[in-house]
């Protein structure tokens, strides 16, 4: 009779505090490039099969200065500068040599990043979006990083940074780049900020704040979302209607952008919030995207608005008209669907509108503005929206404030402010 055994299972997980100097010598004693220490944000792990050590594996701070990379990616200085925190890099790799065998290295690369952001959080308050890596063709040719799908981009230049300055050393690597998230590169090279590189610490600083949104009574959230049209069948239903868009809304609220970024704030939620929520478990992400795709998108987002509305939270909050081209909207026959949001400035919608073909955003903007209750609240825009009625309705008729831009564009308006502060203690 046969006798199968049970596989061992690999567990990826940060070294302790304690454990440092033993990663550190045994780093030293085995990999090539040894140990000499790094500046700046890390991560070290160690990968343990039944309790003993077999790899170790070291994410770092990103290359600053990598030209393939930036030119892959798109981004301009400014950008890499503010963005370069969101790559991390495999700055070392290591399977003790007795563990050596095929799969094992590319298995626990793989283990590793799919832990990596969370951590990265965690520790410095800040999600990774891509990964990197430098591999000496010299001594291999990357097959792990391949295998885990990882991109080959191109070659370093040759030089190595010691300290603040870079010593030519003439051994060109071969630079792999990988993607966290989907469209990693267009996230970290867009002109504007994703939301998903605000992290969940920065998210909770939102105007809404989810821990402080009433949930029960005439005004609680279940309440107005009971007033919802619910379209679903009739068969099949495992939540009601005004539970589960709370729940929805809720997350959402708290910066959840996806499908699976709901199912998994769901899992976070202990059986005491799902039961307040009445709910008997937390939905799953098939559940969730056939029950948003059901509702009424026109009457949810008007709903939406006038309840933060009457929740009277705008009051000394700064919002933003944002202009915004639906992408995947556009077809042979229709051009892109143009959308113009009112925004806080930590990215929630308050309201939005379409923008018809035929006109812009301007008569669109006072529109919006004439519809809604925004006394107390500041609103900024660009040079597009500084207008003399669109400042009359938010001023005199919305009693709230404004900050334009002014550019030379309107002459007169430039020469009249120039004139008016020229002895002010801030002359232009």
């Amino acid at each position: 009779m046969e006798i199968y055994q049970k596989k061992s299972k690999i567990v990826v997980r940060p070294i302790k505090k304690e454990e440092e100097s033993c990663w550190v010598s045994l780093l030293k004693a085995h990999h090539y490039l040894g140990f000499n220490g790094v500046i700046g944000e890390r991560i070290n792990y160690v990968a343990e099969e039944n309790g003993e050590w077999v790899a170790l594996i070291s994410w770092a701070g990103a290359a600053l200065k990598l030209e393939d990379r930036d030119k892959w990616i798109g981004w301009c200085y400014e950008q890499k500068i503010a963005r370069l925190k969101f790559i991390a890099n495999n700055w070392r790799f290591l399977i003790l040599p007795e563990y050596r065998r095929p799969n094992l290295a590319s298995h626990i690369l793989s283990l590793s990043l799919k832990r990596l952001s969370n951590d990265w959080i965690e520790k410095y308050k800040h999600p990774i979006i891509m990964v990197e890596t430098f591999v000496d063709a010299a001594r291999n040719k990357g097959t792990c990083y391949i295998a885990d799908n990882w991109t080959r981009i191109g070659l370093s230049k040759g030089f190595g940074q010691c300290y603040e300055t870079y010593n030519f050393h003439g051994e060109k690597k071969i630079i792999f780049m990988k993607s966290l998230e989907k469209n990693g590169r267009s996230i970290l090279g867009h002109p504007w900020t994703n939301s998903i590189l605000i992290s969940p610490y920065q998210r909770s600083r939102s105007v809404i704040n989810p821990k402080k949104i009433p949930l029960f009574g005439p005004k609680g959230l279940i309440a107005f979302c009971n007033t919802v049209k619910d379209s679903r069948s009739k068969h099949g239903k495992r939540y009601q209607n005004g539970p589960f868009l709370a729940f929805c809304l809720l997350a959402v609220f708290s910066g959840m952008n996806s499908y699976k970024k709901i199912c998994q704030w769901g899992k976070t939620l202990t059986p005491q919030h799902l039961e307040k929520l009445k709910l008997r478990n937390a939905p799953s992400e098939s559940g969730i995207r056939d029950f948003i795709l059901s509702l009424d998108v026109n009457d949810v987002d008007q709903k939406v608005t006038d309840w933060l509305l009457a929740s009277d939270s705008l009051n000394g909050i700064a919002l933003a008209f944002d202009g915004k081209t639906l992408r995947g909207s556009r077809d042979g026959k229709n051009k892109a669907i143009q959308l113009l949001s009112l925004v806080t400035h930590e990215g929630t919608v308050i309201a939005q509108r379409k923008v018809d073909n035929k006109t812009n955003e301007i008569p669109v903007a006072q529109e919006l503005l004439m519809e809604m209750d925004i006394r107390g609240a500041i609103l900024t825009g660009d040079a597009l929206h500084t207008q003399e009625k669109t400042a009359t309705i938010i001023a005199r008729e919305k009693e709230a404030d404004y900050v334009f831009t002014v550019k030379d564009n309107q002459p007169t308006l430039t020469v009249e402010i120039k004139n008016a502060l020229a002895q002010s203690a801030f002359s232009p």
